[in-house]
């Protein structure tokens, strides 16, 4: 009785612990966010909140003078062909590193985990050189090319992880019907695998958001690239607006926030797979 008692008593206190560090970390920042994105300039550095003083010009102002809605469009779009070069590539990768064993397997695994450690802005100079070569700097097919190729690592990994933690039992069974390796891969393993896809698709997803020195690099035409450039846009050498910027982080957060709230199931899923079998 007193052991249940002991044990209960450390579940509680890690729930409330865990609680803590949610609210600490992650919510309060986001509220202030939020509250700084409505309040005048003049309240930026100011602890005091009134609700009657709240106006929605930070949001008009970041998003005309930020180009959010051309950068929005453009960010969408490259995540969108991204995930198009991601998913099924790293699907297929990770099912071959999960279901075959062939020569060559082991230092396969060992350079997509190596390539991780890997800052990204290390090649980011040989990079430029390379696509200034083939002249398609300030051409968005770079940055798809570009993400495409820093995020296959990690979703092959996903994926293989997720595969692995499906009975191969199941495929085995069809093999013996005379369903096709293609026909197995398509209508059995792809289906149970969607929560893990999902995942690498958040993944993908919000990367493509949160970058900024490589659309940077590459990028010239204004309006063209990441949300972030439109941020940017928001200083200037002698002024910072701390409200524009609050208001356009809260604009170009929905898309990714959105993405996640829908796929949330699967993401969490998909993440957690690799804890089951490995």
């Amino acid at each position: 009785m007193t052991t249940a008692i002991k044990r209960r008593s450390r579940i509680d206190l890690t729930t409330w612990f865990t609680w803590f560090a949610v609210v600490t970390m992650f919510l309060l920042p986001m509220v202030w966010i939020v509250l700084k994105s409505l309040q005048p300039e003049q309240y930026v550095f100011s602890s005091t909140i009134d609700p009657s003083a709240f106006t929605v010009e930070n949001f008009q102002r970041a998003f005309v003078q930020g180009s959010l809605l051309s950068y929005t469009i453009s960010t969408t779009l490259i995540a969108l062909a991204t995930c198009a070069i991601v998913l099924p590539f790293g699907f297929v990768t990770g099912y071959a590193l999960a279901r075959f064993k062939f020569l060559g397997r082991g230092p396969v695994l060992f350079l997509f985990m190596f390539s991780l450690t890997i800052p990204g802005l290390v090649n980011l100079v040989a990079i430029y050189q390379a696509f200034s070569a083939l002249r398609m700097i300030n051409n968005p097919i770079s940055l798809v090319i570009i993400y495409s190729a820093s995020s296959l690592p990690l979703a092959v990994w996903l994926m293989r992880a997720y595969i692995l933690a499906l009975p191969s039992e199941i495929e085995e069974a069809a093999l013996i019907d005379g369903c096709s390796r293609p026909g197995i891969i398509w209508r059995i393993v792809l289906p149970l695998a969607l929560p893990g896809v999902g995942a690498v698709a958040v993944l993908t997803v919000v990367a493509v958001f949160h970058e900024f020195i490589v659309a940077t690099t590459m990028m010239r035409t204004e309006g063209i690239g990441v949300v972030n450039q439109g941020l940017r846009q928001l200083q200037t050498q002698y002024s910072f607006d701390f409200t524009g910027l609050a208001a356009g982080s809260v604009m170009v957060s929905i898309i990714p926030v959105l993405l996640f709230l829908i796929l949330q199931r699967q993401f969490i899923s998909g993440m957690t797979a690799g804890a089951i079998k490995s």
